[in-house]
């Protein structure tokens, strides 16, 4: 398997390097920000949104949006230890730029959005997970409490490295369990991030 690491060209307004906080932290363990008790009350009341958005259907609400990720610096990713997924989505969002992107339309399935996901298990529970991808250098800051997350896969032709993160912040090893399509009632009750 070929991977090729994203890295910061200078003009990726959504990478934010950490090197220099914490410097007291092993050199790859990541700080993991704490959800703000507004953005979290803020997240229950747009549970009704984000069914209808999915199409009503329970295993599609997202739980992923802005202010639950945190920038990394992607050069921290041991990838021996990620996963990379290739995007199988026809859709023609992209998960990058535009004005559609910032709408988060890439993740409304409703208007043409990405329906195709994985299933990623971490032996270590609980657990965060991350991704890089076009752009993107990310945490999910939602403590993952079971063993498995639902993620989707992007854009035919996009590649994306999934890795796992423990509760202390230190990468730990991840694997693809299943791959589906939403609301094929199979993983009803795994969080989609």
């Amino acid at each position: 398997m070929n991977t090729v690491l994203p890295s910061y060209d200078g003009k990726t307004k959504h990478y934010k390097d950490m090197n220099n906080k914490n410097e007291d932290r092993p050199r790859n363990t990541f700080t993991i920000k704490k959800i703000n008790l507004i953005y979290r009350i803020f997240d229950f009341l747009l549970i009704p949104l984000m069914y209808a958005l999915g199409g009503f259907k329970k295993d599609i609400v997202q739980q992923t949006h802005g202010w639950h990720t945190v920038n990394i610096d992607p050069s921290k990713v041991e990838l021996s230890k990620s996963i990379q997924i290739e995007g199988l989505d026809e859709s023609k969002f992209n998960n990058y730029g535009g004005f559609l992107h910032h709408l988060g339309f890439f993740h409304i399935p409703i208007f043409g959005g990405w329906k195709n996901y994985v299933i990623l298990e971490c032996p270590e529970s609980p657990w965060y997970v991350g991704w890089l991808s076009k752009g993107f250098s990310q945490i999910q800051c939602l403590l993952i409490v079971g063993d498995k997350v639902k993620v989707l896969t992007g854009r035919e032709g996009n590649k994306t490295i999934f890795f796992g993160v423990d509760r202390n912040g230190k990468q730990v090893s991840i694997k693809k369990l299943d791959q589906g399509i939403l609301g094929d009632g199979k993983y009803v009750s795994v969080p989609l991030y």
